[in-house]
This record gives C-alpha cells, structure tokens and sequence, in this order.
C-alpha cells in the first residue's frame, strides 16, 4: 500500500504573511507512486463501523455480509476481509484496463506543470526529485532541517469513475515546533473528467459479454474440460480443480454482467475498459488534466488565494466537447463545469459541478508488484 506521508494535522495552510521568507528554503518534490494504479475501497473501519455504517452505505461492490463478520467473529478479522476484498475489487478492475498493461507515469507532466507554478509565484525549483514507492525520506534527504515539500500521488477511484491528483505541500521553518508537524499544510486534489455512465442498454451488455468471452478464451479453459472429460476419472485432480475453477468465475461475472441495470461489477468493469482503450490514451489526457488543474491550485496556495470555507469557485473547464467511449452509454464530458471548493480550512478540491466521487482512498493505492490478480 502507498502512504501519503503523514504529519499531523496543522491548524492551517501556507499564509503569505505569516510564513514570508520561505522561498529561501529547500524544496523537495516527492512522488508517492511511479504510475497511475486504482485505488482499493478501504478506509480501516472500526468494528462499529463494520457492524453499522458498512451495512447500511456498503462500498460499491463489497459484499455487506463482510460487515455482519464484524460482530460474529470480530472487528480485526472483518476488516482484513473487508480490506481483501477491496484489493481483489481493485485488481480485477485493473486487469480490464488494457490487460493491466497501463504504465502510466505519474510525473509527467505533473511535475513540469507544478515547477512552472512555482516559478511564477516566487518559489525555488525543487532541490530534488524523489520517487518515494514505500520507501523513507530519510534515504533522500534529511527532513529535519528547515525545508518545503511537495509529494503528490495520482489514481483511479475504486469505482473507476475518475482519476485523482493529490498535491500535498508542506513547510517547515527553523521555528517548526515539530518536525512531525509541519508549520503548514496544503493538500491539493484535482478529479479528472469522470467517465459517466448512461442508463444500460442491450449494446452494453452484449459488449461487456464479448470482452469476457474473450477472456475465457485466453484462459485455455475449454481445452482443459475437453482433457479432463477425455482422462475421465484418470483426470489429474489440480487440473480439475482450476477447470472448475475458472468457470465458476466465468459464470459469476457473466451474471454480473447479464443483468438489466449496471452492477458494480459492470460499471467498473466498463470503465476500466474504457481508461485501458486506444492504449490507455483517456487516462493519459486525464492525467493531463489534472496537471493543469493542480497547478493552477498551487500557484492560489502560494498567493493565499484559495477560497475559504464555505466558498465555492468556479474553476477551468478541462477540455472541450464531450466524446464518446466504447458504447454510447459511455461517456467522457470534459466540458463540463468545474467548482473548486474547500472541505476543510487547508484541503481544496477541484471536481466536476456534479460531484458525488469520493476522494477518500488516494492513501490506499495497490503495490505496482500487487496488480495481478
């Protein structure tokens, strides 16, 4: 699992006035992750959140009766069901996307884009570009003396809807209190365009069922049956069993995906396919969206521009026209309006007008070796 890199929560974001005198200090840049992964739905629930809330606001395909083990057998084991299910969730999503063979890196162009921000209000270059993956600062830099940092992290929602950007900047001054505390914080988040989904038709599933038929193909599972069937009761019992196997799994998302309206499974299924099209070229502009965006709001933080609490801004539209992805029921509308609101006094999102994404999981992000189901 990725970690965004924590400290505890400060009292406020970067003040012009209060904090003059920064742009003397080092800057680092740091990316949490190389390449755009998904997240996985999991937020380390409670055994009170398992037993209540999970129940009644379920992740979008999690199983509920993961949360009634909560009271059976208890909070720990839950939530590591809870967890492993999401992560499976995850990977199976990613395999649609392109075979899993998205390799997108989350540098670029989010990098340039944010060192052409700084430049324009004032702020020195990064001292250092670091790509973190689980590793520890302290192998790059000393993060006890004064310094900036900027660590970001992008990722596909758990649902795949849309992909997000989180720029987290951070100072420390020779007067930090703490070094676990930074004098200031901004956590900057930017969701892409999403890839919004129009009621379901029979093109839809006759669609999805293509795409898993073609799976099944490439599994061999067919010729398998015709071996065991041919060896009878001489059939070797592992081959069997993976026989067996495989075509329960098929079964299972075929029902998934057979039904009138979009299932979880469905709808994620579909988007995935969708960011993976055309050799991942969506998420490619999506994360070149984001850059954008993300630098537009660092240019605001460093200039004490950001919008309050309880204010709203209208932000950049992303791109122009709407375009259709694989189906008509499929589409990418990047001209849609953007807000930039605050959900807390230093944390600003930048999303589509319509809203409704959770922004929870960035911190929770598959291992690049942990893709494969």
């Amino acid at each position: 699992m990725v970690s965004v890199v924590q400290a505890a929560a400060p009292v406020r974001g970067y003040d012009p006035v209060k904090d003059d005198g920064i742009e003397t200090l080092p800057l680092y840049m740091v990316a949490l992750q190389e390449t755009v992964r998904p997240q996985y739905g999991y937020l380390g629930l409670s055994p009170e959140l398992v037993t209540q809330s999970f129940i009644i606001n379920p992740v979008p395909g999690i199983s509920p009766a993961a949360g009634i083990v909560g009271g059976a057998l208890g909070g720990a084991l839950a939530n590591a069901m809870v967890r492993a299910e999401a992560m499976a969730i995850a990977r199976e999503n990613w395999q649609w996307a392109n075979n899993g063979q998205c390799r997108i890196d989350t540098r670029d162009p989010l990098e340039p884009a944010l060192v052409q921000a700084l430049q324009q209000v004032g702020m020195p270059a990064p001292q250092q570009h670091v790509v973190l993956e689980g590793g520890k600062l302290e192998d790059h830099f000393d993060p006890t003396l004064a310094h900036q940092l900027i660590s970001h992290s992008s990722s596909l929602t758990p649902d795949m809807t849309a992909l997000l950007t989180t720029v987290r900047v951070e100072g420390w001054s020779d007067k930090a209190r703490s070094r676990h505390q930074a004098d200031w914080v901004n956590v900057l988040q930017v969701l892409s365009t999403p890839m919004w989904l129009d009621g379901k038709q029979a093109h839809d599933t006759d669609y999805l069922k293509q795409q898993l038929d073609q799976w099944y193909a490439g599994t061999g599972n067919a010729a398998r049956i015709g071996q065991i069937n041919a060896a009878g009761r001489n059939a070797d019992p592992a081959m069997r069993r993976q026989a067996v196997s495989l075509q329960r799994s098929y079964d299972t998302r075929l029902r998934r995906i057979t039904r009138k309206e979009w299932t979880p499974y469905a709808a994620g299924m579909t988007r995935a396919l969708g960011w993976g099209s055309n050799d991942c070229a969506l998420m490619t502009r999506a994360l070149q969206e984001n850059a954008r965006e993300a630098a537009r709001l660092l240019a605001l933080a460093y200039t004490g521009k950001l919008p309050q609490e309880g204010q709203m801004e209208e932000a950049p539209v992303a791109g122009q026209g709407a375009e259709q992805v694989l189906t008509a029921s499929v589409m990418y509308r990047a001209d849609q309006p953007r807000h930039l609101l605050p959900l807390a006094p230093s944390v600003h999102l930048s999303q589509q007008a319509a809203g409704g994404i959770p922004v929870v999981h960035h911190h929770t992000v598959l291992d690049a070796d942990d893709l494969t189901p």
